[in-house]
Order: C-alpha cells, then structure tokens, then sequence
C-alpha cells in the first residue's frame, strides 16, 4: 500500500454554547451544544459535572499540581456564592409580589 494522500484545507465556522443542568434524577451535566455554520439544529454533548471533576482531580494529582486544584475549588465557590445571591434575590422579589398581591405559595 502506498501512502499517497492529498491535504486539505476546511473552513468551517462553528458555534458552541455551554449549559449546566441539573437532571430529573440530581445529576448535574454540562451541556455544549455545537452549531455548524448557520445550522438550526446543533450537536448536543452531556458531560456529567462529576466525570469533569474526576478528571481533573486525576490529572493534578499526578502532576502534583494540587494548587490548580486550590484555585478551580475557588473559582466553582466564588461563582456559586454568585448564583446564590441571584436566586436569593429571585425569591424574595417573587415573595415580595406574591405577598402584595395576596396571590398562593407555590
């Protein structure tokens, strides 16, 4: 067999979009949906939050890089005390107009 090839140049413009979600059944995934050119419907990727960790636990941990370990915990408890506050301020806003116009409780 020879090995003759020919290169070729691609040009392809994609979008990608990142999701977090918490499944029905509590598992929390990444979501990357991967939009080719102008398309509508794109490829969805589901990548457990777990699996991520696991990995990156794994890799540091074998180059005793626990300092990148350090400073990922403190980034995902900055920004978690950030979706916190949101959704604190959420709340209370939706309690504040279901309490002045007497509506139920969820």
């Amino acid at each position: 067999m020879t090995d003759t090839y020919d290169e070729q140049d691609i040009s392809l413009r994609l979008t990608v979009d990142a999701d977090i979600e918490v499944d029905p059944h509590g598992i929390c995934n990444i979501l990357c949906s991967v939009f080719i050119s102008d398309e509508d419907e794109g490829y969805v990727f589901k990548i457990p939050l777990e699996g991520v960790i696991d990995a990156l636990i794994e890799e540091y941990r074998d180059s005793y890089a626990y300092n990148q370990l350090y400073i990922i915990a403190h980034e995902l408890n900055r920004q978690s005390e950030r979706l916190r506050t949101v959704g604190g301020a959420l709340e209370d806003s939706t309690n504040a107009v279901s309490d002045l116009f007497n509506l139920p409780d969820d």
